[in-house]
């Protein structure tokens, strides 16, 4: 099978993707890294390590359905470690849990920097599995597989790609494959598997993605992937009743508040209850069981009676569930841990790893709306452009500061400046500016989905309604994490000249109030050693450079990160000629270690 597709096209969805969302100065930016991953560290990303993993052939059944804790693969069945389970991206999938194929390593570090690069993006593959049988025994394949789910949806040129392994050749061939399209159920897909030059000891397969190679983009989702004998072309039943949507937070209004305030307000707004969606795909009526436990801090507070259903198969199913949290307690602490923990029970079941769901929300000092990972990026390109998000406190208390957290997209935030505020409520929309930074900060990369924290320099109590956020300063973009899972548009606003707008995007601003005891800044900048000139700025074929520090090294790089050009002394005239129009960041390092950032514009 030959891949020939056009370079030129295979980044429009990202680019369609972005228009779509211009109007009204408002965007969404797809990630340049993964949700979850491990640590991202843009500027010196990790060595990649070596695979060394070996196991004997599995026998048969092979079966996953990714329902287990954690976002890694179970490594006695993959051996891939780039691909990541996920429990949100998908849309009603057969459970509640699949595997994402993008563009990232494990590290979250995007396999090309060039945002038009296009091409073989990662392997999902399995350990070898004792395949030594014959084509009588009925041996067949089955998988679920969905294009994009909530995440970026593949183009009509990307692919997704089934490929067999011929033992006794050492050669992959391809058996299936599917072209890139719109949003769409989980489709079923089921393979004999009758060539003689795959039955044997040492078989693998893998699902391998074609696509752009720049960032969290093209998402493949793929679930109940089944290989076994004695199965058919039918074969669409497994003895299996599976937990298939993720659980609501425990509030209402919010997914979290300040441990405090859970305490001592009168009514926190808890939620009474919600439904457990599951999936019957046995092919017969299940009687099943279901219940809850809720625990604080580990320990066992509530375990609800065991409740019985008959279960139809083929239909979405759900049974409600009414929440008991009378004995949460004060523990003494400002923090507390409160886990909820669903289960169903039936008999008999492939995959008892897909009936218990656990949701755990971790109770500090702030108020949150998201879920705590990002699949966007969101910006605004308006210089002093204003975003404003809107929180009612449960109980009267001190306003400590902000947590934010800046997305890693391809294009670099830290070329902007900001100034956190915050605005009185008025009819519901902002309204007087009650407070605002004195001096401006730098957005800030962390490990992944780990906000940074900027502390007030004033103490504001706060009783009612606010809106909380920041202006910044220029017209480049910087991203705040933009949650796909939740929707909190009617609560953000923002103002790109002197009018706030409502938000026409549905999702969630990462930002978090910070409330209680005081807080210190984890937001940090680099020092800056003096204002070097830059001149003339802008410039079409030369620039000057003066400054009174010795320079150990400089380097002038784009607004996507990448170096163009660097030195190790200092020049008096340096010619940019070559370079093509744009803003460029110009850093100095002086030989005491300390850096110096000035903005170049080339026309």
């Amino acid at each position: 099978m030959t891949f020939n597709f056009p370079i030129r096209t295979a980044f429009a969805g990202v680019l369609l993707f972005v228009a779509q969302f211009s109007q009204g100065q408002e965007r969404l930016i797809p990630l340049r890294s993964l949700a979850n991953s491990t640590v991202y560290d843009l500027a010196n990303p990790p060595a990649q390590e070596q695979n060394a993993r070996s196991f004997s052939p599995l026998d048969l059944p092979f079966f996953d359905d990714f329902s287990g804790d954690g976002f890694r693969l179970e490594p006695t069945l993959w051996d891939s470690d780039s691909s990541y389970v996920s429990k949100d991206m998908p849309i009603d999938a057969p459970s509640f849990g699949v595997v994402v194929l993008d563009a990232l390593d494990r590290y979250g570090i995007p396999y090309s920097n060039q945002p038009l690069q296009w091409g073989k993006a990662e392997d999902l593959t399995s350990q070898p599995i004792n395949l030594n049988v014959v084509p009588s025994d009925s041996i067949y394949m089955s998988f679920y597989v969905q294009a994009g789910g909530i995440g970026n949806i593949p183009e009509p040129e990307d692919s997704l790609v089934l490929q067999f392994y011929r033992p006794l050749q050492d050669r992959w061939s391809s058996v299936w494959n599917r072209a890139g399209e719109a949003p769409n159920d989980f489709a079923r897909v089921n393979i004999a598997i009758t060539d003689t030059s795959f039955l044997h000891s040492g078989f693998r397969f893998r699902f391998r993605k074609f696509g752009t190679l720049s960032g969290n983009l093209d998402h493949w989702l793929i679930d109940y992937i089944y290989l076994d004998a004695n199965r058919g072309i039918n074969d669409t039943l497994i003895d299996d009743v599976a937990i298939v949507r993720p659980l609501k937070h425990m509030f209402q209004n919010y997914s979290a508040v300040p441990y405090r305030h859970l305490l001592a307000a009168t009514d926190p707004g808890l939620r009474t209850g919600q439904n457990l969606y599951f999936f019957n795909h046995s092919g017969t009526i299940r009687n099943v069981n279901f219940g809850y436990e809720i625990l604080q801090d580990g320990a066992l507070t509530f375990s609800s009676p065991v409740l019985f259903n008959n279960s139809n198969p083929g239909v979405l199913d759900s049974f409600n569930l009414q929440y008991n949290f009378a004995n949460l307690a004060d523990n003494g602490l400002d923090a507390s841990e409160i886990t909820i923990r669903h289960y169903l029970r039936t008999l008999p079941d492939l995959t008892p790893s897909n009936d218990t769901l656990v949701r755990t929300h971790a109770l500090s000092d702030y108020y949150a709306y998201d879920d705590g990972t990002a699949e966007r990026g969101y910006t605004l390109n308006a210089q002093f452009g204003k975003v404003a998000l809107k929180f009612a406190p449960l109980v009267p208390d001190t306003l400590r500061g902000l947590d934010l957290y800046f997305a890693p997209v391809l294009e670099d935030p830290t070329l902007n400046e900001f100034r956190i505020a915050i605005w009185a409520s008025v009819n519901g929309v902002p309204g007087s500016l009650i407070y605002k930074s004195d001096t401006f900060a730098t957005p800030q990369y962390t490990q992944l989905n780990e906000f940074v924290r900027v502390a007030f320099d004033t103490l504001l109590v706060v009783s009612d309604t606010v809106f909380v956020g920041y202006e910044q300063r220029y017209s480049n973009e910087m991203h705040i994490g933009w949650d796909r899972n939740t929707s909190q548009r009617n609560k953000l606003y923002y103002n790109v000249d002197n009018t706030w707008m409502a938000s026409e995007i549905d999702g969630t601003l990462m930002i978090r109030p910070i409330f209680g005891a005081a807080i210190s800044t984890t937001l940090t900048q680099p020092e800056v050693f003096c204002e070097f000139e830059v001149y003339p700025n802008p410039s079409s074929d030369f620039i000057y450079l003066c400054t009174e520090h010795h320079v150990a090294h400089w380097e002038l790089t784009d607004v996507q990160g990448r170096r163009v050009m660097e030195g190790s002394e200092l020049p008096g005239k340096l010619s940019v000629a070559h370079l093509e129009s744009g803003m460029y960041v110009f850093e100095l390092i002086a030989t005491t270690g300390a850096r110096g950032r000035n903005r170049l514009i080339i026309r």
